[in-house]
């Protein structure tokens, strides 16, 4: 169980540098920064990042893609699920799809 959770919780932070790659990115465009600064602090390819959640993303089953997109990154509001999912369902399917995320993450 607690290697289930340590994949979860690594696919998780791999989403939210994912994120903060983006919106890094975004300030970028706008010339808020500098590329030179932002290689500097990151420590990682902002770019290799974006493209490799992505292209993990497109490789999801729908369901699977639908529940993280609205629980990470796009979120509407703290219980969006209800309209889709009873309780159980929703951990369950929560579960499943950062699992396969993180595989196929690792995968490519």
């Amino acid at each position: 169980m607690d290697e289930i959770n340590e994949i979860k919780d690594k696919a998780i932070l791999i989403i939210k540098s994912y994120l903060k790659s983006k919106r890094t990115v975004e300030f970028l465009n706008k010339g808020y920064l500098d590329l030179g600064e932002v290689k500097d602090k990151m420590g990682f390819d902002i770019y290799l990042t974006i493209a490799k959640v992505e292209a993990t993303l497109s490789c999801l089953q729908e369901k699977y893609y639908f529940l993280i997109a609205n629980e990470f990154i796009n979120p509407k509001h703290p219980y969006w699920w209800q309209d889709y999912y009873s309780r159980s369902s929703y951990y369950r399917i929560k579960n499943q799809a950062l699992i396969e995320f993180y595989d196929i993450y690792n995968a490519n």
